[in-house]
């Protein structure tokens, strides 16, 4: 159960100690109202704080926050580069993401060298 007193712990932690998990669950917590109101923008926050300590899955989380507009206006460029970089650092549902926008690109954006996406992918 996620207490005020629990968020405030965290936002202690957070912010003081630059604490990657703390500052991930906070990203979290305020993405879902999880024992605080949602908060889109403070979520995005949070999570653009925890890849400074190393944390893959905030870079995942900023690519899905650009990815869908969640805290921040949408950019589909920012997205692809924050699932790349969370991809490269084994992030096996950013490395997902990122085929998803791989298929995208192909199919839509260029859909004459869509014959050629597995060859393309397996060159990343």
């Amino acid at each position: 159960l996620i207490t005020p007193l629990l968020i405030s712990w965290l936002e202690e932690e957070s912010n003081t100690m630059k604490n990657q998990y703390t500052q991930f669950i906070l990203g979290h917590c305020y993405s879902f109202g999880i024992g605080v109101s949602k908060d889109k923008k403070k979520a995005f926050d949070y999570y653009l704080m925890s890849p400074n300590q190393g944390n893959s899955s905030g870079l995942h989380w900023i690519g899905y926050c650009y990815d869908f507009g969640v805290g921040v206006k949408k950019d589909d460029y920012k997205a692809f580069e924050y699932y790349t970089i969370a991809a490269n650092k084994g992030h096996m549902i950013a490395q997902n993401n990122l085929g998803y926008n791989y298929e995208f690109i192909l199919n839509v954006v260029c859909p004459n060298i869509a014959p050629l996406a597995p060859r393309l992918i397996s060159l990343v």
